[in-house]
């Protein structure tokens, strides 16, 4: 199989007229074999590594294939296996900076990094059959709707306290933590790996700051250890062209004509989201509390946001389950904000600008289970903010692109679903 890294695509948004840009990788992946640190292992590695050994080239780390301390004919023999993919075991530096040599072919998987690595092994196209354990199942109606496959996997524990002996009596060639610090996680760690079990620690876009920036590199190196490189490319370019769809479009916009925005939580009032979660400047506007913290109302009235945000929560509110045409709750969440006495006399309510997000689109925020679909999220508060700018861009229909040809789900979101009101598709 030859190894493709992300590339280039141009592809149409169903039935919006825009059109996904160019995605140009800008980091290097870090598997042993990448001699020349770029974002792919191919030939020009092979090159590489020879010019190393003839005195020609700069030692680079990556170029020891084989991960052996010394770098020689038997790494160029190593990457020779990686492209072809032959490669019995590979070697990569996973998001906690970990340096871990992986046995293949993997056929027994748990992941215990909540519903973030699901969703990206389903993207990739990997067979659900070798999933064996998951974590604890949320109690939502949406649950086994949108992971209907999974339903019957052993559980191992929650997505920060696993159950190491249920982890190890799964026999798996592979677990997937989160690349996040935890005692009870890392000692999780330390007891699996003193027990043979090989674990690799990825943010797979959970909302922690650097985890959507470190998503590219996560789906290129799992593509590689999952033998599904060409998957994996597909569902990078198309992910990361939606991004610089709105970033392109934003880097034009005038500081003085990015609105200020207040992003405020599904689960209590007057707490603003912080930036990593609500993803108010990538979408072009000014996050008036990024830290995410509680807020006295006053503050909020003082700053006199020209939008206010309100993240609707999950289950009868908001959820793939509800009938398309079914709004009342979610209109609700917006009539709420709209009657508060405090926000009266704010920008935002005075024009209407009070928008409603599903929690359901936030990574970071699981709230039943988590996913990937931030990218959804920043779409449609580009398309809230800058109306004019975005017209042509169809969230709604990103959204579904996404269900159908990533998630292989059949689940049509013009009789099923309410994730944003209004909805500006």
């Amino acid at each position: 199989m030859t190894r493709i890294a992300c590339g280039v695509v141009v592809m149409a948004l169903c039935v919006s007229l825009a059109f996904i840009p160019a995605y140009a990788s800008d980091f290097t992946l870090e598997i042993f074999g990448n001699a020349n640190m770029d974002d792919t292992i191919d030939e020009l590695d092979i090159e590489y590594a020879q010019e190393i050994i003839d005195g020609t080239k700069e030692e680079m780390e990556l170029a020891d294939a084989n991960y052996d301390g010394r770098i020689d004919e038997d790494d160029i023999a190593q990457i020779e296996l990686i492209i072809r993919g032959e490669e019995k075991e590979i070697t990569v530096i996973d998001s906690y900076n970990r340096t871990v040599t992986v046995k293949k072919p993997i056929k027994r998987v748990v992941t215990g990094l909540d519903f973030f690595t699901l969703e990206t092994l389903r993207a990739i196209k990997v067979s659900p059959e070798i999933v064996v354990g998951i974590p604890g199942r949320p109690n939502v109606a949406d649950w086994e709707l949108y992971f209907e496959e999974y339903k019957d996997k052993t559980c191992i524990g929650s997505m920060w306290e696993p159950d190491t002996e249920a982890i190890l009596n799964l026999d798996p060639d592979i677990v997937f933590f989160a690349a996040i610090s935890r005692d009870t996680l890392d000692n999780s760690v330390d007891v699996l790996e003193d027990a043979g079990v090989t674990v690799l620690r990825f943010y797979h876009s959970c909302g922690v700051a650097g985890a959507l920036e470190a998503y590219p590199e996560e789906l290129t190196m799992l593509g590689y250890i999952m033998d599904k490189e060409e998957e994996a490319e597909e569902f990078c370019n198309w992910h990361e062209g939606v991004l610089n769809l709105v970033e392109e479009r934003v880097e034009t916009i005038p500081e003085e004509d990015k609105p200020t925005v207040y992003y405020e939580s599904h689960s209590q009032l007057w707490y603003g989201f912080p930036e990593r979660i609500a993803r108010v400047e990538l979408a072009g506007g000014k996050n008036i509390f990024p830290d995410g913290k509680t807020i006295d109302p006053e503050a909020v009235m003082t700053e006199n946001p020209d939008i206010i945000v309100k993240v609707a929560p999950g289950e009868d509110v908001t959820a793939y389950h509800l009938d398309a045409e079914d709004t009342t709750a979610i209109e609700n969440v917006r009539e709420e904000v709209l009657s508060r006495s405090v926000l009266q006399n704010t920008a935002a309510v005075k024009t209407g600008r009070v928008y409603v997000p599903s929690i359901y689109l936030m990574s970071g925020m699981t709230s039943g289970y988590g996913g990937v679909r931030n990218f959804v999220q920043i779409v449609y508060n580009a398309k809230w903010f800058h109306p004019d700018l975005f017209k042509d861009v169809d969230p709604k229909a990103i959204h579904q692109e996404y269900l159908t040809r990533f998630q292989g789900l059949n689940i049509d979101l013009n009789e099923k679903g309410v994730f944003a009101y209004p909805d500006p598709s």
